[in-house]
């Protein structure tokens, strides 16, 4: 069986919740690197390494749908804080920390990854003619807790 674009899903949750599916969703991307660490030494003819940090990061864009909680609050609250608006308070501009996310995304009838995340960056464009749109980025927080492609 072939997959396509269409069975992308992208489930979100705060780290200590179970994942809610994003509806309506454009794409997802997922990117892991692995770093190396030189260990050559002086009398040695050839490199050697040792495998070091590994880090990952992904995307996904949306396409803005209304549901009791809309996709786009789903996916930018956990970065997007309101504060303080009294401009005579000492706290003025000072607001909540973003929150770790836990995500997960899959191939509907296909495999699935799930991290926990931090999201950041997040874009909503609004363009005449088309539907309104969000793209959200994160980085991924410690290992994968699931990896079944």
């Amino acid at each position: 069986m072939y997959f396509s674009g269409q069975h992308g899903v992208m489930e979100i949750s705060t780290a200590s919740g179970t994942p809610v599916k994003v509806g309506r969703l454009k794409n997802w991307s997922y990117s892991t690197q692995q770093q190396t660490l030189d260990t050559t030494s002086l009398q040695d003819t050839d490199a050697t390494l040792l495998n070091g940090l590994r880090t990952a990061s992904g995307q996904a864009s949306l396409l803005y749908y209304s549901e009791t909680v809309s996709n786009v609050e789903r996916v930018g609250g956990p970065l997007i804080k309101t504060g303080n608006n009294s401009f005579d308070s000492d706290s003025y501009g000072a607001n909540a920390q973003p929150e770790l996310c836990k995500i997960r995304l899959a191939v509907d009838g296909g495999g699935a990854i799930g991290i926990y995340a931090y999201v950041t960056s997040f874009s909503m464009t609004c363009s005449v003619g088309e539907v309104v749109s969000a793209d959200v980025s994160f980085q991924v927080h410690g290992a994968p807790f699931e990896w079944s492609f």
